[in-house]
C-alpha cells in the first residue's frame, strides 16, 4: 500500500426503496377489449403451447403499463406451474 494514500474505505450503494404497486381494477388490451378480475383468459404456459387461466388481479408498472396476474385453470400432467403475470395490451380472451 502506497503511504502517501490514506486507505479510504469503499461506501456502500444506497438501497433505493420500491414503490407500492398501483392496483388497477380492469384493463384493456391492445383491442380495447376491457379485462376483468375473474375473467378466462388465453396464455403461454412456461413450456409452450396454449392454456385457460383466470385473471386474478391488475397493477401498473413504473413505466404506466397495466400488468395482469391469473392462475391456471386447467391442469396437465406433469404441469407445476402456479400462474404468472400478462402485459394487460395482450391479453386475449379464452373460448
Amino acid at each position: 500500500m502506497n503511504q502517501d494514500k490514506p486507505y479510504r474505505r469503499i461506501e456502500k450503494p444506497k438501497r433505493i426503496e420500491p414503490k407500492p404497486l398501483i392496483i388497477l381494477e380492469s384493463a384493456t388490451n391492445q383491442a380495447q377489449d376491457v379485462f376483468n378480475a375473474g375473467d378466462k383468459i388465453q396464455v403461454t404456459p412456461p413450456w409452450g403451447g396454449k392454456a385457460k387461466a383466470e385473471i386474478t388481479g391488475f397493477y401498473q408498472d413504473d413505466a404506466g403499463q397495466a400488468w395482469a396476474q391469473y392462475t391456471p385453470n386447467e391442469f396437465r400432467d406433469g404441469w407445476d406451474w402456479a400462474g404468472g403475470c400478462v402485459l394487460a395490451a395482450l391479453l386475449m380472451k379464452a373460448d
